[in-house]
């Protein structure tokens, strides 16, 4: 499978995860904050990176469908991305072990994926 075409499913990927933020914050949300995503106010902020997440994929996916440069769109996502993983290392002690096992990992995959598209994809 090409890098084009693994960037191109990860933006997919990248879409589902925000659609899920912005439809259901505080049950998809929980994974990465526990508790505190029943929290009203926590649920405002995890619809924005839901939102974030949608634009990002949708930007991506569309240059990389249309043969359209991508690079921009993939960096971007690349500092969203390297923004989550740092976040959550920065919050590792008061974050749940589910958070640590799930978010942790599926950031830093994220991140290192960003690495290699943003430098190879055009």
């Amino acid at each position: 499978m090409s890098e084009r075409r693994l960037a191109y499913l990860t933006a997919i990927a990248r879409i589902a995860i925000g659609t899920g933020f912005l439809a259901a914050p505080k049950l998809a949300g929980r994974a990465w904050v526990g508790d505190e995503a029943a929290r009203t106010r926590t649920a405002l902020f995890i619809r924005a990176v839901g939102a974030r997440d949608v634009a990002l994929g949708l930007g991506t996916a569309r240059a990389l469908s249309t043969g359209a440069p991508a690079r921009s769109w993939l960096r971007a996502s690349l500092l969203a991305d390297a923004t989550d993983l740092a976040v959550t290392v920065a919050a590792w002690k008061e974050l749940e072990p589910e958070a640590r096992a799930v978010v942790a990992p599926i950031a830093a995959i994220a991140t290192m994926a960003g690495v290699r598209f943003g430098s190879s994809v055009e």
